[in-house]
């Protein structure tokens, strides 16, 4: 942490932004000049410093009673936190954990990058993370910290039993790499045009099996092994819900995947996909190989919802994820 303000007018600030001490939970984000003079304490292009072209980065302001809290989450950009008011909690977490222990919302739910665990219950259900790994800092007025990309992260106020508002601010920066890795989602994928609708399902497995061979290696994943990360982490404990099972009970039938035949081209179709396929793939693996492994298998599960979605519909991802990434043998040829 490193001091951010360049003055110091927070009870003053605190009584013209908010009004004092907040009486419910309350919560309110927005631009950083909504704050007004206040804005002008935070000496930004110090703590947010940004000089690449072609690059953005945002300031915002928070302000919430000490009630209101953020369960673990993760940012895309390079994130500078700034306590204004108040105190508050962080605790942060690697990005290893991510994927495979912090049960994220899937990447088309409204609430895409955070926990489905509920901030309660958090304590008693993190037996898969690692204690070690785990930071806990607090901050307070004047305080900066900063949150590396893809770093898992939660948010509480500290109440120190006035009931008083916090106030933060933040901006986030642009990533260089990973702006060129979301470059993975406007790919056009070979077989989004002309291509035999019967055949989907075969060659969209045939292309997630050529790139997770080339991504995915320290330690190695087959598609197997991601798909099952995809449903024990994202849509197991969403089926478990009353909503869940009912919307997977009334799924409708899909023209593209008729029962049976998700995935079920020929050995020789598929070979000759993987063929097809291998420029479009070498250039998927290249936005991603300069990132982490963590990192790739972030994007690979958000990539695999999105093509799923796109060509099947939201509503299959998880059949689709059952019959043909994680059942058997999914990469009965070598399409890497």
């Amino acid at each position: 942490m490193q001091p951010a303000l360049g003055h110091s007018r927070h009870e003053e600030s605190r009584e013209r932004v908010v009004g004092g001490a907040m009486r419910r939970p309350a919560y309110w984000s927005g631009a950083l000049s909504s704050l007004g003079s206040l804005a002008h304490d935070v000496d930004f292009e110090s703590v947010c410093p940004l000089n690449e072209p072609g690059l953005a980065k945002h300031t915002m302001a928070w302000i919430s009673s000490p009630q209101v809290h953020a369960t673990w989450h993760y940012d895309l950009y390079h994130n500078a936190f700034v306590q204004l008011v108040g105190s508050k909690r962080l605790r942060i977490r690697p990005p290893r954990e991510a994927a495979t222990a912090i049960h994220l919302f899937p990447s088309l739910h409204p609430a895409y990058r955070q926990s489905q665990i509920p901030f309660s219950a958090f304590a008693a259900s993190q037996a898969s993370l690692d204690p070690a790994t785990v930071s806990e800092v607090v901050v307070n007025p004047g305080d900066v910290v900063y949150l590396p990309p893809l770093w898992l992260h939660d948010i509480a106020g500290v109440d120190t039993g006035d009931n008083t508002s916090t106030v933060s601010a933040n901006c986030w920066m642009d990533d260089q790499l990973i702006t060129q890795a979301e470059a993975l989602f406007r790919l056009e994928l070979p077989f989004e045009r002309n291509f035999p609708q019967g055949d989907v399902g075969s060659a969209i497995v045939v292309f997630l099996c050529a790139l997770i061979g080339l991504v995915l290696d320290e330690p190695k994943m087959s598609l197997a092994d991601v798909g099952a990360v995809l449903l024990t982490q994202r849509y197991d404990g969403l089926l478990a819900t009353k909503a869940g099972a009912a919307l997977e009970h009334n799924m409708p039938p899909n023209h593209l995947l008729p029962h049976g035949h998700y995935c079920g081209a020929s050995a020789a179709r598929q070979q000759a996909m993987a063929h097809a396929f291998a420029q479009t793939v070498n250039k998927a693996a290249s936005f991603l190989l300069p990132l982490t492994q963590p990192a790739r298998l972030l994007f690979i599960l958000d990539f695999i919802e999105e093509v799923v979605h796109g060509f099947v519909g939201t509503a299959h991802v998880v059949m689709f994820a059952r019959e043909c990434l994680t059942s058997g043998e999914v990469c009965p040829v070598d399409s890497a």
